[in-house]
C-alpha cells in the first residue's frame, strides 16, 4: 500500500512538471485502474476469515482518504 501511495505522489509530481492540465485526467485514470485490480485481488479469495475481512476493509478506508474525489 505504502509503495502504491509513493508511486501516485511521484507519478503527480512528474506530471505536473509535464503537462500539468494533463494531471486531474491522468490520476483518475491511474486511481481507477488501481481500484479494478483490487477489485480483481478481492475477488480472488474464496473466503476471508474475520482478520482477513478487517485489514482490508482498514487499507481500502486507508487508501481511500488519499484519492482524488469526484
Amino acid at each position: 500500500m505504502y509503495e502504491t501511495l509513493m508511486y501516485l505522489v511521484s507519478t503527480h509530481a512528474q506530471i505536473c512538471r509535464v503537462a500539468e492540465p494533463l494531471l486531474d485526467r491522468a490520476l483518475n485514470a491511474l486511481v481507477e485502474e488501481l481500484a479494478n485490480e483490487a477489485l480483481s485481488c478481492f475477488r480472488q479469495v474464496k473466503r476471508f476469515g474475520m482478520g482477513g475481512m478487517l485489514r482490508v476493509t482498514f487499507l481500502i478506508i486507508r487508501f481511500s482518504r488519499f484519492l482524488p474525489c469526484n
